[in-house]
This record gives C-alpha cells, structure tokens and sequence, in this order.
C-alpha cells in the first residue's frame, strides 16, 4: 500500500486524535489547576517565551518557536514513549496558559480571562496546525509501536512513520512561522 493511501486510511485516527486533544486541552485549561510545585517552573518558561515575543529578530522568534515545538513532537514520536508525552504536553501547555493567564488577571477574573483567552488562540490558525502535527507524530508512534509488538515491523511501516514525522515537522515550521509573524504583528500594534 502507498504511502497517500495508508495517510489517507488514518485520517480518521488522526482527526480523532485532534479533537481528542482539543477538548482534553480546554478541559485541562479550564478545570485543572497547576500544583504549586510546578507554578515556579512554569511561570519562568512563560517569562522566557514573553523574552522570544519581545525579540525583535524574526528569525530568532521563528527558531526559538520550532526549536521547542520540534523537541515535543519527537519525544511524541518515540513509541512507548508517546504514552506519557502526549498528555503531559497537552497539560503543561494548559497549565502554561493558566499560569501566563494569571499573571495577567486578577483572581476574581481568572475563569473569565481564561475563556477568554482559550477564544483567543482558537483563532489563531499556528494552534490547529501544531495540534494535527502533533497528532500525526502520536498516531505514527502508536501504530509504529503496535507493528513492534505484534513483531509485524517491515520498510513499510518504517517509511510511513518516518514520512508521518517529517511532515510533521514541516507543518510545525510552518506553524512557527504564522506564530512569529502573528506575534511581530501584535507586538507592533498598538493593541
């Protein structure tokens, strides 16, 4: 079976994976809160990307966005490994747009700012595509995974997981670059 054909056979999957990881995300954005042992760790990674956004070389926001975005996906696309790593991202990003939420906003508005803003990057179209991407990677080290323990592994598989990785990380980059152009476009608006 081609390449195309088996993409196009886990489409479903993969969009399924999406939505999945959508929902858990708002949930996780929403009702979950940081543990006070993490709030230092995370809100020091939040002061570090506000440092990127304020950057005024593109090409420093562009790499610093793949560069962090790119070592997630391949932690993602280890099988076994993807089990642990794909939830734990989706809840350390919520929990980093809690923690960036809450340095923004008073304690009375939290729940509102956090809708808010969860709105907000609803519309920003770099979300949906690091999420697909991520999906795509999660997808091909799970079924990557089951071929290795099924002991069903052969070129096949392998070409399609690699083809499943490489892509993407090619939409990844171009996920980062919409970031960084949006993020050059607000930070020079007078918004």
């Amino acid at each position: 079976m081609s390449i195309l054909k088996m993409f196009v056979n886990d489409l479903p999957l993969i969009g399924a994976v999406l939505v999945f990881s959508i929902i858990f995300f708002s949930v996780a954005t929403l009702f979950i809160d940081v543990p006070q042992q993490f709030v230092d760790t995370i809100r020091d990674e939040v002061k570090k990307m506000e440092s990127i956004a304020r950057e005024t070389n593109f090409l420093a926001i562009l790499l610093a966005i793949f560069s962090n975005n790119a070592q997630v996906n391949i932690m993602i696309s280890i099988p076994f490994l993807n089990i642990v790593m794909y939830p734990t991202m989706i809840l350390s990003t919520a929990w980093a747009l809690r923690v960036y939420v809450g340095l923004q906003s008073s304690k009375a508005n939290i729940f509102n700012d956090l809708v808010y803003f969860l709105a907000l990057l609803f519309l920003m179209p770099h979300f949906y595509i690091e999420f697909f991407s991520y999906s795509l990677s999660l997808v091909a080290s799970m079924k990557l995974a089951i071929s290795m323990l099924k002991k069903e592994i052969n070129k096949e598989k392998v070409r399609y997981f690699l083809f499943l990785v490489v892509f993407s990380m090619a939409l990844l980059f171009i996920a980062a670059f919409i970031e960084a152009t949006l993020m050059r476009v607000l930070a020079s608006s007078s918004l």
